[in-house]
């Protein structure tokens, strides 16, 4: 293959893989009309020419982080231990969700790729993490079958986060 066609297959799969991006910012507003209260996440990040992990590292790794936030700041070759999984420009962290639409609109106009993360206690709703993808995974079996028919998603390492409403008077939090 010629270098000529090389270059127009790489420049065609990155097209078609932007073309396949999913829209975060539609996504988000519509977790927010269905009563989610959402913040934007870090995006993990692959082939880096940093080699980073997450785009909270582009900061993490300047002398101004260093400066401003030492508890952030990154030595070196270190990298973020969670990438993708926490919050992206929020003061407060989870404190900062919101399902106020023109706040969202806000946030993923200056980061329109940012995974979504949600507080599900501020919908009403509790979420059990079924991490069964981990080596000691417990709690398989605590649930009945009939008790797992819910509105379930597939987290990002393939395990299940399974929704349920609050009971009334609840005092539990995430």
């Amino acid at each position: 293959m010629s270098d000529v066609s090389v270059a127009q297959s790489a420049e065609n799969f990155t097209t078609q893989a932007q073309a396949a991006r999913p829209n975060m910012e539609a996504w988000a507003l519509r977790y927010v009309e269905l009563g989610f209260h959402i913040i934007p996440c870090h995006e993990p990040l692959f082939d880096d020419q940093h080699g980073y992990l997450c785009t909270c590292e582009q900061y993490r790794h300047t002398d101004r982080c260093k400066e401003k936030h030492p508890h952030l700041y990154l030595e070196g070759g270190a990298h973020c231990s969670n990438p993708g999984k926490h919050p992206r420009g929020l003061e407060h962290g989870l404190k900062d969700a919101t399902n106020d639409p023109n706040v969202v609109r806000k946030w993923w106009t200056k980061h329109p790729n940012a995974p979504i993360a949600h507080v599900p206690g501020l919908a009403g709703l509790v979420m059990l993490d079924g991490d069964t993808y981990k080596k000691n995974y417990a709690g398989g079996d605590v649930l009945t079958e009939a008790e797992k028919v819910t509105l379930t998603a597939v987290s990002g390492n393939l395990g299940e986060h399974l929704y349920y409403r609050k009971h009334e008077g609840a005092t539990y939090t995430n």
